[in-house]
């Protein structure tokens, strides 16, 4: 935030200042276990539901004001993935990869030890770019 106000470049601008790569919400808690060295199968399991069963199961409940409109629910199937081009190029803008950001919040919760630098991806998470 520091340098979108020092910068001339980015007055009067909006940056999307997302993660480096896109993650399907079913892919977060797998992600999730893995990189804190739980098993990839376990007592967690995100179960899919089609966003209009939701949608209108919370229509048919009349849900309380407290909970979440029908279309926050139908917002959870939207495509989340943000260019972040302008941020990289003008604010130097340089995330840190989902696995890295929760095994740094592991870390400091005393969930996890500190095994791996924080830019390294479990082997588990690592792609070949071959």
């Amino acid at each position: 935030m520091l340098n979108a106000v020092e910068r001339p470049q980015a007055v009067r601008r909006r940056y999307d200042v997302a993660g480096p790569e896109p993650l399907t919400f079913a892919e977060l808690p797998r992600r999730g276990r893995a990189t804190v060295g739980l098993p990839s199968s376990g007592s967690s399991r995100c179960q899919l539901t089609p966003a209009i069963a939701v949608t209108r199961g919370l229509r048919a409940g009349q849900p309380p004001a407290a909970d979440p409109a029908p279309s926050s629910w139908h917002r959870l199937a939207e495509d989340k993935a943000f260019p972040i081009d302008d941020a990289v190029r003008d604010l130097d803008y340089a995330p840190r990869s989902f696995a890295a950001g929760i095994r740094g919040e592991a870390q400091a919760l005393g969930l996890i030890r500190n095994t791996l630098s924080d830019n390294s991806e479990p082997k588990s998470m690592q792609r070949s770019h071959a």
